[in-house]
C-alpha cells in the first residue's frame, strides 16, 4: 500500500511572484497578425473564423467556438496550435508565441472586470456589500471572530471546484499565483461562469436531485437530459423557464420540449408532486399524503391538491401526455376500480390512514383552487404560479439552493426542508436572496456571481484562534466540502489525463456509484474504507500518469518537478520543507520519476485533495 508516502505530505499555502500575463492587444494580437490573419483575418475569413478581436475569437467559425477562456483542455484554439495543425505549413508559432497565447488564454486580462447586471438587478459588489453586512453583525452579536481572506491558491481550487466541478490545471495555478491584478479573483469567477464546463457542473448536480440512486446504489446519468439542462445553464436561461419546461414537459423529440426525465423516474401523480415540491420549493410535503402532517402546517388535502395538477398525466420512456387513464384490464370476477374524478381532480386512496376515497381537486400549495379546464391541461397554471416571482416559496428555495452549492450548506439545511421548525440561520439573506434573484430575472450565473463576491466566500477554512468550535453557520469560516464523486473523477482526470480512469472504475457513471453517499447524506466525509482502498492501491495513481510525465520533462531539477506536481495536485507552490522532504524522497528513489509518482500518490491521496477548503 505503500503508506509511507504519506508522510511525505503536509498542508500549506505558498506564492510566487512573475510578471503579469499577456494582454490580446499588446501581446496576443501580433502573434496572429504575423500568423493566422492571412487565412483569418479577411473580410470572408476561412472557416468563418476572425481572429483580429476577442469577440470574434468567442463566437467562433462555422464549425462553432473554438475559444474559451480559463482552460485549455477542449479548447480547439489551443489544440490545433498546439499540435502544430495551425497555421498550415512551415510558419508555425514559436515556442515563446505558444507560451504567450497559453499564459492569455488561461488568465485573459481582456476579460470585462465585472459581468453587467441583468435588468432590475443590483451590481454583484453591492449585493454583496448587503450580505456581507448581515453575516458580520450576527458575527459580532455572537462574539465570534471570522477567518482571513483565504491565499489565492485556495481561492482558485475552491471556486473553480464550486463553478466548474474539476480542479484547476497547473497552468491555471501557475497564471494566477503570478498575477497581481486587484480583481483576478472577479475575472476568475467571471471565467468560471463563462466555461462549458460550469453548465456540465450545475446539470450533473441537478441530475443527481431529480433521478435517485437506484436500488443497488447506482448512479444514473440521462445523458440526453444532462445536456440540456447544461445549455441551458451555460446560455444561462431564466430558471423559472427552465423549471417550467420541466413540469410541462412532453416529448424528448420535441426539441423546443426538455426530456422526460422529471416523469420517467416519478410516473405517479403523488411522486412526481412530492420530487416537484421538495426540489422547486423546498417542501417536504410527503408526509401529509396519509394525514395532516404530524409536526409541519402542511393538511393532506395541501398534498393531494398538488398531486391533482398531474392526475392525467401519463409518462414513457421518451413521451409524456395528458389525457384519461386507459381503464385496467380485469381478471374474470375481479371488480373494477373507482371511476376516476372527472377534471383536476384526485381521489385518495383507500389505503390511506385519513380521508380514504375523498376527492380532492387541484389546488396551489398553501394557495386557492385555480380555475382549470376540465379536459385540461392543468401543468401549465402550475408552472406558471410555482415560478412566479412572488410565490412565496420558489425564489427562496432556489436562492438557498444556490447558496449551499458554493457555500457547501443551506442558510436553510436540508435544502428541501423550509419548515417553521427549522429556521434559516440567517433569515434576513434569504430575504435579500431571493428578492435579488426574482429582481433579476432569476439569473443563476448573476445570483452565484453575487455570492461570489462576499468576504465570506473568500475566507479562510481555518477557523480564527480561540473560535475553533464556533458554529459553522455563522459564516465565520469557508465549511470544508468534500468532493463528490463526479467531482473526484473529473479532477482525477486534469491531473492523470482521462485515459488513465479506466483502471479506476471505468466511465464515470460506474466510478461515481463506487463513490456515491446514500442520497441525503451530504454532511462529513462519507467515504468509506473501502473507496479509501480503491483510491490508495490504484496502480494508476502509483504511476502518476500525465502529471509525472510532464514533471519528468523537467529534466534535472527535481525542486522544479515538485513544483510542477503541487500546481496539478493541490494548485499551490510546496513549502520550503515540503520541498525540501519531497526531493529528499526523490533523491533516494532508483530513478527521479519513480520518486516523482510517489511524491504525486501522496497528493492525491491526502485529505487536501478531496476536500475542498
Amino acid at each position: 500500500m505503500r503508506s509511507h508516502y504519506l508522510a511525505l505530505v503536509a498542508v500549506a499555502a505558498g506564492g510566487s511572484a512573475a510578471a503579469a500575463p499577456p494582454a490580446f492587444d499588446a501581446d496576443v494580437r501580433p502573434v496572429f497578425e504575423a500568423k493566422c490573419v492571412r487565412c483569418h483575418g479577411a473580410d470572408d475569413p476561412k472557416g468563418g473564423l476572425d481572429v483580429r478581436t476577442v469577440a470574434a475569437l468567442e463566437k467562433g467559425g462555422k464549425s462553432g467556438p473554438v475559444f474559451a477562456p480559463g482552460t485549455l483542455r477542449g479548447n480547439a484554439l489551443w489544440t490545433k496550435v498546439n499540435m502544430d495543425l495551425m497555421p498550415p505549413g512551415k510558419d508555425k508559432l514559436t515556442p515563446a508565441e505558444r507560451d504567450t497565447l497559453r499564459a492569455w488564454i488561461l488568465q485573459r486580462r481582456d476579460a470585462p472586470a465585472a459581468a453587467a447586471p441583468p435588468k432590475g438587478a443590483r451590481p454583484a459588489a453591492d449585493v454583496a456589500a448587503d450580505i456581507d453586512r448581515l453575516v458580520d453583525a450576527r458575527l459580532a452579536a455572537e462574539k465570534v471572530t471570522a477567518s482571513p481572506t483565504a491565499d489565492d491558491a485556495t481561492f482558485l481550487r475552491r471556486a473553480t471546484l464550486d463553478l466548474t466541478g474539476e480542479v484547476p490545471t497547473a497552468e491555471a495555478a501557475a497564471a494566477i499565483l503570478a498575477d497581481k491584478a486587484p480583481d483576478k479573483r472577479a475575472k476568475l469567477i467571471d471565467a468560471l461562469l463563462a466555461s462549458p464546463k460550469f453548465g456540465q457542473h450545475l446539470a450533473t448536480t441537478w441530475n443527481n436531485r431529480l433521478v435517485p440512486l437506484s436500488d443497488k446504489n447506482q448512479r444514473v446519468y440521462d445523458t440526453v437530459f444532462v445536456g440540456w439542462l447544461a445549455a441551458a445553464a451555460n446560455a444561462n436561461r431564466p430558471w423559472n423557464e427552465v423549471v417550467a419546461d420541466l413540469l410541462t414537459a412532453e416529448t424528448a423529440a420535441d426539441k423546443a420540449r426538455p426530456p422526460v426525465t422529471l416523469f420517467r423516474v416519478n410516473p405517479e401523480p403523488k411522486l412526481v408532486a412530492t420530487a416537484a415540491a421538495r426540489q422547486f420549493l423546498g417542501v417536504r410535503l410527503e408526509c401529509a399524503e396519509c394525514h395532516n402532517h404530524p409536526t409541519a402546517a402542511w393538511q393532506q388535502r395541501e398534498f393531494w391538491g398538488l398531486a391533482a395538477f398531474f392526475a392525467r398525466v401519463r409518462s414513457d420512456k421518451n413521451k409524456v401526455t395528458e389525457g384519461p387513464a386507459t381503464p385496467p384490464k380485469l381478471k374474470p370476477g375481479e371488480k373494477p376500480p373507482p371511476e376516476p374524478p372527472a377534471g383536476a381532480a384526485v381521489r385518495i386512496p383507500d389505503d390511506a390512514y385519513a380521508n380514504p376515497g375523498a376527492v380532492v381537486r387541484a389546488k396551489f400549495l398553501g394557495g386557492p383552487e385555480p380555475d382549470l379546464p376540465a379536459d385540461g391541461p392543468y401543468r401549465p397554471a402550475l408552472a406558471r404560479w410555482l415560478t412566479a416571482a412572488d410565490n412565496p416559496y420558489f425564489a427562496r428555495a432556489a436562492a438557498n439552493r444556490l447558496w449551499a452549492h458554493v457555500f457547501g450548506r443551506g442558510i436553510v439545511h436540508p435544502a428541501d426542508d423550509f419548515d417553521a421548525s427549522n429556521p434559516p440561520s440567517h433569515p434576513e439573506v434569504l430575504d435579500l436572496l431571493a428578492r435579488e434573484f426574482a429582481a433579476s430575472g432569476f439569473d443563476q450565473k448573476h445570483l452565484l456571481r453575487c455570492l461570489c463576491a462576499t468576504r465570506a466566500y473568500h475566507r479562510s477554512g481555518r477557523p480564527a484562534a480561540g473560535h475553533e468550535a464556533a458554529d459553522d453557520r455563522l459564516l465565520a469560516r469557508m465549511r470544508p466540502k468534500l468532493l463528490t464523486p463526479e467531482q473526484l473523477y473529473a479532477s482525477l482526470g486534469v491531473v492523470l489525463g482521462p485515459q488513465p480512469l479506466t483502471e479506476l472504475g471505468g466511465k464515470r457513471e460506474a466510478f461515481a456509484s463506487f463513490f456515491a453517499a446514500p442520497d441525503g447524506d451530504d454532511d462529513g466525509y462519507n467515504h468509506g474504507i473501502a473507496q479509501v482502498m480503491r483510491l490508495l492501491n490504484a496502480d494508476v495513481l502509483h504511476r502518476g500518469a500525465g502529471a509525472v510525465e510532464k514533471a519528468a520533462k523537467k529534466g534535472a531539477d527535481p525542486a522544479a518537478a515538485v513544483d510542477a506536481l503541487f500546481l496539478a495536485a493541490l494548485a499551490r507552490h510546496p513549502t520550503a520543507d515540503e520541498r525540501k522532504r519531497m526531493t529528499a524522497f526523490v533523491a533516494g528513489r532508483p530513478e527521479p520519476k519513480a520518486g516523482y509518482a510517489g511524491v504525486l500518490w501522496a497528493l492525491l491521496n491526502s485529505a487536501e485533495f478531496v476536500i475542498n477548503r
